[in-house]
């Protein structure tokens, strides 16, 4: 009965001991793994990749050129995911269509660039989605000296 209570024992404590030990390495992996740094923004062959805290999200995302101005189709967005914003660049300036969205992603306005200039008609619209302006811009400059 001595003999059985001594291996009971030993077989015991080495249980507890793997336990222990296995325990431990988990925590010690999930410690290094939230120390790890990450930026939050990317840069890597003229792509551009900015994420909100946490890397759960991207917030921001498009192509730079070789002097690090944006070109190409730029998105951006919220921390739930949603495309707030979609603008095309040249160059570093907004030339192209740009479409800017609520946080539930009906349109907020629709319109165009050209070198950062606003051009031909623009529309503004309710968080519901009803159209509530359309203005020209390319009439209202002309008429009566408007800029951006």
């Amino acid at each position: 009965m001595n003999r059985y209570f001594r291996l009971n024992s030993a077989v015991l404590m080495i249980l507890g001991l793997l336990i222990l030990v296995g325990c431990e390495d988990a925590a010690t992996v999930e410690v290094d793994q939230k120390d790890e740094f990450r930026p939050l923004i990317v840069r890597k062959d003229g792509q551009y990749i900015e994420y909100y805290p946490g890397h759960q999200q991207i917030k921001m995302k498009g192509r730079e050129d070789a002097n690090g101005n944006r070109t190409g189709i730029w998105k951006l967005y919220s921390p739930q995911g949603v495309e707030l914003s979609v603008t095309v660049y040249t160059k570093g300036k907004k030339d192209g269509h740009i479409v800017v969205r609520y946080p539930n992603g009906i349109p907020n306005y629709v319109g165009e660039y050209l070198m950062d200039e606003r051009i031909g008609e623009w529309r503004f619209y309710a968080e519901t989605g009803e159209l509530i302006e359309t203005i020209n811009y390319d009439q209202s400059t002309k008429e009566s000296g408007a800029t951006n």
